[in-house]
């Protein structure tokens, strides 16, 4: 037997853009023992799968350092992890406008001389403004700019250049030259009314690049708030019920299977459990988007992350804090936002290669303008532009920060996408395919028809009164609604799979059941009004004589039909597979809305699979049965309604938490604009460097416009990507 591979989450210090996500990536792969591992840029994160055995996470470790970056391992459940995450987000944010405000107070100066300088304006001892400007732009460099040098100069040495060995290459260079001529201006061995230093360029730099990422360090707490909220449902303490009665407070992480936990009003559910006492409102929008509370008493089931809105219970754990409904959701939220798409993963090597190619052009740039004008100064301004604005900052964002806010938006709707591949392959879905009992309908029976003797409810309900069957209870069901008062069999018996019979005070007999139980007693049974949803009521003595037929149906769900709608505004193709009788399922779908050749009926399960296939591709199945387990694993895009069994949520792309229909076309919509955002940030990402470039080679471009020209493409694709959070999902 196999073991079962194991999951570790490490926490990632140094990357900067996408070059830096596939070096990430590439050091973990090499390690033996790792079948796959995804690189998130916007949580900072990688996530490592092991094909078998205990994970070494210093093997792990070394492999990241190997590569230029450092690396920690996240330990404790899914919830901790993430709360990891935001926490470091957090001190990101808080670090970044520090350094921000630092070198803008402290760059300004060196700003400010440069700009008179330029206006005419010479200052009256030029040694003292070479110096002033020299702590000036010291302060900046050492302080401000400190991660870029670390981090670029690190992964410089390792020969896996990346954006910060950009920044640092291109401040360094400016503060070095401006150095040389400070010196030699105070040694008196330059004018420096003729030769200026260039210190204003190192401050512009650093202090523009520090705006830009005090910016993506706030979208990236923000895109890891929402993820963080289902993080903070999740109780730390729980209060153990002891044998006496009495209660202790314990780590929810010590909760077993079977112990008992009390909730009182307000507190969070710390594990999933079954109420064994009490009563109470349960509110669980955060977990399924749902914001009417459900009512709860004894035998009902509470997941763990729900908070009780009022009332008091006991519930028998049924799970730990590592495995409760919030943590499993987590766990699929941050495993779905650490995978990576097929045009990210394109993206990310273009980055990989990017760097290099840039420092190339930029050693070309200064020999040419060495060789062709001899003015070095101006060689190596043209060259730090072309460096400085070149940073693949936007091409490493463009991707993650939009599955990230994606990712996080669909949690609040109660939408699970267990990998980011299922968010970019739901815009090609052209036909949905839908399960009927349970997935469209709400799998309840209903009386639809009666026909025969006008007390043949009455009798069938008298008759099925003590029977299990589905078709029997909601026959009971519908002489209830209609008060109709039963009589009580003095002798009952159920035959399986065919009905039941029942013998009465005055010594009549009847049956209930289906035609073949009924050709069974010798009675024939009308074929037209015979079907697998239909129940027959015959008198068996003193004499035998059919007496009438109930139809039933299953209730269609309330949204069905609007849902049905929308998916067909949006130009998908809606069909139904059921393996109920053909024609039953057209008559529960009469007001369903959908085309009568896109009903297929009488489908066994294994059938359901091959129908799947053959509307491949751009085919989606959506299903909550133990038999819909093929057919969601066969389909381009499996989604799962949260009621299901394991074996359809575990074969399923997207799980609907909030367990209704009108989150399907949501997935769509989500899905079509998240992609469309993608591919307007690698647009602007390449489009923007395709442009610059030049015009940074040609010396139309300073530094220091470079430097903000190149925040500004960041700050594009990461704004574009936050409108995710304020989209309408219904169009």
């Amino acid at each position: 037997m196999s073991e079962k591979p194991v999951e570790i989450l490490l926490a990632i210090d140094g990357m900067t853009c996408g070059a830096c996500v596939g070096r990430v990536d590439k050091a973990l792969r090499s390690v033996a023992g790792v079948s796959d591992a995804a690189v998130n840029l916007t949580t900072n994160t990688a996530r490592v799968s092991l094909g078998s055995g205990e994970p070494d996470a210093n093997q792990l470790i070394s492999a990241v350092r190997s590569a230029g970056y450092d690396a920690t391992l996240l330990r404790g459940a899914s919830t901790a992890a993430i709360a990891h995450v935001r926490e470091r987000a957090d001190n990101d944010e808080r670090r970044a406008v520090t350094r921000l405000i630092v070198g803008a107070i402290v760059g300004l100066p060196v700003m400010i001389s440069h700009l008179r300088m330029a206006l005419g304006h010479m200052p009256a001892d030029m040694v003292l403004q070479n110096v002033i400007d020299f702590v000036g732009a010291t302060v900046v460099v050492l302080y401000t700019g400190w991660p870029f040098f670390k981090h670029g100069l690190r992964a410089g040495l390792k020969l896996a250049p990346n954006m910060s060995t950009l920044v640092a290459l291109g401040a360094g260079v400016a503060y070095l030259y401006s150095l040389v001529v400070t010196v030699l201006v105070w040694l008196g061995r330059a004018d420096g009314h003729v030769l200026h230093n260039e210190f204003h360029a190192a401050v512009a730099i650093i202090v523009l690049v520090a705006l830009g990422k005090w910016f993506e360090a706030r979208a990236k707490r923000r895109a890891a708030s929402a993820v963080a909220g289902l993080a903070g449902q999740a109780s730390a303490t729980a209060s153990l019920v002891l044998l006496d009665g009495s209660t202790k407070s314990v780590p929810a992480e010590q909760v077993a299977i079977g112990e008992r936990i009390q909730v009182l009003a307000h507190q969070q559910v710390p594990v999933d459990g079954d109420v064994i006492e009490g009563a109470g409102s349960v509110d669980m929008s955060v977990l399924t988007g749902e914001s009417m509370p459900v009512e709860v008493k004894p035998g009902a089931h509470v997941p763990g992350g729900a908070t009780l809105a009022d009332g008091r219970i006991v519930l028998r754990a049924t799970s730990t804090a590592a495995h409760s409904t919030v943590a499993r959701i987590l766990t699929l939220v941050n495993t779905a936002q650490a995978s990576k798409t097929n045009i990210q993963g394109l993206a990310d090597r273009v980055a990989g290669i990017f760097v290099p190619i840039v420092l190339a052009l930029g050693i070309l740039n200064f020999a040419a303008w060495a060789l062709l004008t001899g003015d070095y100064t101006r060689a190596m301004l043209t060259t730090i532009a072309t460096i400085v604005i070149a940073c693949p900052c936007a091409m490493g964002l463009a991707t993650p920060t939009a599955i990230t806010v994606a990712m996080g938006r669909a949690a609040r709707l109660g939408i699970l996408f267990t990998k980011a591949t299922a968010l970019e392959n739901a815009r090609h879905i052209r036909t949905v395919l839908f399960d009927k009992t349970g997935t469209l309908t709400t799998g309840q029976l209903h009386v639809t028809d009666v026909a025969g003797d006008p007390d043949t409810l009455r009798l069938a309900a008298s008759v099925e009164q003590f029977s299990t069957h589905p078709l029997a209870q909601a026959i009971v069901a519908a002489a209830g609604a209609r008060q109709l008062a039963l009589r009580d069999p003095t002798d009952f018996a159920s035959v399986p799979g065919g009905g039941v019979r029942a013998v009465f005070d005055d010594d009549s007999a009847y049956a209930a059941g289906s035609a073949a139980f009924l050709t069974t007693l010798g009675l024939q049974v009308d074929g037209a009004a015979s079907s697998s949803s239909t129940v027959h009521l015959a008198q068996v003595a003193p004499q035998l004589r059919v007496i009438g037929h109930i139809t039933l149906a299953d209730t269609l769900r309330t949204e069905s039909a609007s849902v049905v709608s929308a998916l067909q505004q949006k130009g998908v193709r809606v069909g139904v597979i059921s393996g109920d009788h053909e024609a039953a399922v057209r008559s529960t779908l009469a007001t369903g809305g959908i085309q009568p050749d896109l009903i297929h009926a009488g489908v066994r399960p294994e059938q359901k699979a091959e129908i799947v296939a053959g509307a491949k591709p751009g085919a989606a199945f959506v299903g909550d049965g133990i038999n819909d387990g093929p057919a969601l694993a066969a389909s381009d895009l499996g989604i799962a309604l949260a009621s299901g069994t394991d074996v359809a949520k575990s074969a399923g792309d997207v799980i609907l938490m909030r367990n209704q229909l009108d989150a399907v076309p949501a997935v769509l919509s989500l899905s079509r604009r998240t992609l469309r955002i993608i591919k307007q940030n690698l647009f602007w990402a390449f489009a923007y460097n395709v442009a610059a470039i030049p015009l940074a080679m040609l010396g139309i471009l300073s530094p220091g416009v470079s430097a903000g020209a190149m925040v500004v493409s960041s700050l594009t694709v990461v704004l574009n990507a936050l409108r995710l959070y304020r989209v309408n999902l219904n169009r």
